[in-house]
């Protein structure tokens, strides 16, 4: 009751963030590899902070290492099996203070980490900001990635128009593709514009991502 009455007093509210949806995704997920590190800070005997935190260990080029993630995190961000959309701090007030507290908690010897890693945060979330001057100030190495900012690309013209418009770099790796292909026989390409003729060409598109190696590590679009 604690958990989802803060979620109601925060502005970053989402299911992805509900106590009903963390449970029921560790009743799923959860493993030996992993251990639960919520964190909740007080102001009183109010909860005005919630790090629904973590602890996961993996091997990295064989060698143990322990991390820190979101709960319900899964390894890409973008990945289709990655089913939360949104995550963050849940945080009602007090954010920069509250995001101190759990960092300094996140330093104590005890809990022992070699990297926190939290995706997706928003882009405009204050979380991101405080976390990076939190990692400035403890020395900690940074860094950010945006996974996706918008599903659409805009495709006007024909296939050398669309390739005319990207980066220098993508169009080599394109034009490299073309390449490849062409020494195992003629490519061709078509544009498909009814309903119909998408739903033709999606259902290809879906059978070459289950024959392809994304289908196998969980990040083909519709594993």
């Amino acid at each position: 009751p604690e958990w989802d009455a803060l979620l109601e007093r925060c502005k970053n509210t989402n299911i992805y963030l509900s106590f009903e949806w963390m449970k029921t995704w560790w009743e799923c997920h959860a493993n030996a590899k992993k251990r639960l590190l919520i964190l909740m800070v007080r102001e009183g005997g109010t909860i005005i902070g919630i790090a629904p935190l973590m602890k996961v260990r993996e091997r990295f080029f064989g060698l143990p290492i322990r991390k820190v993630e979101f709960i319900t995190m899964m390894r890409y961000a973008d990945s289709p099996v990655n089913c939360s959309a949104s995550l963050d701090l849940i945080i009602s007030r007090r954010h920069a203070e509250v995001v101190g507290k759990i960092v300094e908690h996140l330093t104590q010897a005890d809990v022992r980490w070699n990297y926190i890693r939290l995706h997706p945060i928003p882009e405009r979330s204050e979380t991101l900001r405080l976390l990076h001057s939190e990692a400035v100030k403890h020395h900690w190495g940074w860094a950010e990635k945006t996974v996706y900012s918008n599903a659409i690309v805009k495709a006007d013209g024909d296939w050398e128009c669309y390739k005319a418009k990207i980066s220098k770099g993508f169009r080599k790796k394109i034009e490299a593709h073309e390449r490849k292909l062409s020494e195992r026989g003629a490519i061709s390409f078509r544009m498909a514009a009814t309903p119909e003729e998408i739903g033709h060409a999606l259902n290809e598109v879906l059978d070459v991502e289950r024959r392809s190696w994304k289908w196998d590590i969980g990040t083909s679009i519709n594993s």
